[in-house]
């Protein structure tokens, strides 16, 4: 039977697109709740953050727990008093109210407070009630909005803030769902219908740029900004502020930016023509031109933002229903979901070049796993959640050996 199901899911991943090794987990741990909300690889750790109940309640404290990468066991696991959590209505991805900037993990409360941790060692750094809403994050900053809606910067490690320059009015009343990220010494503002370019730590403006969208998600690759709302995206150059190219895709219920590998943009929304929205590829672009270089079938077909590029691979995961011979369930379920039997959830990579599927991960039957948390080197952890709210999630690891 396991031959069965691993067959179908080698012939359903990777259509087109070769085959890839099956891989196990180095190792797999039971999770101290079942709903998880964030997974984060950093440095020789594994940070995640969950609940014990569906965040849309509002009523549950979150957990935090660290683990060690190489051996899995458990390093931290603290109950925050933090109830409330920001992100699930913010109309960007679940998970917002938790930034990871270097080693910190900054996380945010519904009412304002936040609380600064060491995300390999859970020990406190600062914590401040002075922050309405947290934007983003980079070269060592925290941006969010003070109680006056200001633009605001806090250092990641001491909690410091920094004396911006608030003279230009977009400053002294940053929108409610601004998006922010600093690079090499500059500072990327979506704020309104525009972008605004700054230098840190000066906080002096050099340009702005007009966009199509109030609701924009940022990222900032190969001297480009990547300017991503839920009709598509602009690329813009990130020195001169000049719009490069744009791509309409299709509207969705919040930004889903594309993955970024170097000078490629790897997309899976996408459009046969002005009026037919084609599925089922994964798109290359020429970061830089909007040139299409390629496009690879895809039969199972992630979620745009469950797609994680690093050093010329493509990390995902997938959910596809899985029948009998019968059109019965391969895997049973004890959830009680009728829906929940037949779904049968695998971690993979592709290799961007050619396309091909390099490694399947282990199933997680008859639920649904997190966005992959990757390492530079490949080291990578998903999370895996059942339908049944008091059933343990599961943290796996994986360190896959890719073939030539």
């Amino acid at each position: 039977m396991a031959g069965i199901v691993a067959g179908l899911v080698l012939s359903m991943v990777a259509v087109g697109c070769g085959s890839g090794a099956a891989v196990d987990p180095i190792w797999d741990v039971e999770l101290p709740f079942s709903q998880v909300d964030v997974v984060a690889v950093v440095g020789d750790a594994v940070f995640c953050l969950g609940t014990d109940a569906d965040l849309s309640y509002g009523m549950a404290p979150c957990r935090m727990v660290i683990y060690t990468a190489a051996t899995g066991a458990e390093r931290f696991h603290k109950i925050l008093d933090l109830r409330a959590l920001r992100g699930s209505d913010s109309g960007r991805a679940s998970g917002n109210f938790v930034l990871i900037e270097g080693t910190t993990a900054v996380v945010v409360s519904d009412s304002g407070r936040i609380r600064a941790f060491d995300a390999t060692s859970g020990h406190e750094l600062w914590s401040s009630d002075e922050i309405d809403d947290i934007y983003g994050s980079g070269d060592g900053y925290v941006f969010a909005s003070d109680r006056s809606s200001r633009l605001a910067a806090f250092d990641s490690r001491t909690g410091t803030r920094s004396a911006a320059d608030a003279h230009l009015a977009w400053k002294n009343r940053i929108a409610s769902d601004a998006c922010a990220v600093a690079v090499d010494g500059r500072l990327y503002v979506a704020s309104g219908e525009s972008i605004h370019s700054l230098d840190v730590p000066t906080w002096r403006e050099r340009w702005s740029h007009p966009l199509k969208s109030n609701r924009t998600d940022v990222a900032v690759a190969n001297g480009c900004v990547i300017a991503t709302s839920r009709n598509g995206w602009e690329v813009i150059d990130a020195e001169k502020g000049a719009l490069l190219w744009s791509f309409v895709a299709y509207e969705t219920r919040r930004p889903m930016a594309p993955a970024i590998d170097g000078d490629r943009l790897l997309t899976t929304r996408g459009r046969a023509s002005n009026s037919e929205i084609e599925e089922g590829y994964l798109r290359i672009y020429d970061l830089r031109t909007g040139d299409l270089q390629t496009r690879y079938p895809m039969a199972t077909l992630p979620e745009p933002d469950a797609v994680v590029a690093v050093a010329g691979r493509l990390y995902l995961t997938a959910t596809e229903p899985h029948y009998g011979l019968l059109r019965k369930p391969l895997v049973e379920s004890t959830s009680g979901d009728e829906l929940a039997k037949t779904v049968d959830c695998r971690p993979a990579a592709m290799e961007i070049s050619t396309g091909k599927t390099m490694w399947i991960g282990e199933p997680a039957s008859w639920g649904s796993l997190t966005r992959p948390a990757v390492s530079a080197d490949g080291f990578v952890a998903v999370a895996a959640m059942t339908p049944k709210r008091n059933k343990p999630a599961r943290l796996r690891s994986y360190r896959p050996v890719f073939g030539t």
